[in-house]
């Protein structure tokens, strides 16, 4: 492949999926400045979630299923009892940030699951139900920490 067919190859891509080139943005950011192995796979496997599932089931430009993402994510934040119980049913203290993000994660997949029946004219069947929740968990899994960048640099930090 020469020069000129990368180009255009990575051309094709950013166009079908601009919108999670900005969401991988700034958790490459966060990849460069954190060296935590956990995180590191924490955010490459959300991103290749997205990648796999967002753009495989074509939804990388629908702006329904980032709109619903965002709602699902500002509705699934945990309270501090439920953080606790799950902490301490599980015993995982040491991975509260990653307990965290999951439990947004999969409340936000389970908020999703009946607004997934608006889905049903642009994927059609019910292979949708399971489409759109899986969707809707990977990227709140990848859009938590682009939303920690946006309001560090809102802060003014």
């Amino acid at each position: 492949m020469t020069l000129e067919g990368v180009d255009a190859s990575a051309r094709a891509f950013i166009r079908g999926a601009w919108p999670l080139c900005l969401i991988a943005m700034p958790n490459m950011l966060i990849l460069a400045a954190i060296h935590d192995p956990h995180v590191f796979f924490f955010i490459l496997y959300s991103l290749a979630g997205c990648m796999i599932f967002v753009r495989g089931f074509g939804l990388a430009t629908s702006w329904p299923i980032y709109s619903l993402t965002l709602a699902a994510f500002l509705a699934g934040i945990p309270s501090s009892n439920e953080m606790k119980l799950l902490e301490h049913m599980l015993n995982v203290e040491h991975m509260r940030e990653f307990l965290w993000a999951f439990i947004i994660a999969f409340k936000s997949a389970l908020m999703a699951l009946p607004f997934s029946l608006f889905f049903f004219d642009h994927m059609g069947g019910y292979a949708t139900l399971l489409k759109i929740p899986l969707c809707v968990f990977f990227l709140v899994l990848s859009i938590e920490p682009t939303l920690f960048i946006l309001l560090l640099a809102n802060s003014g930090l």
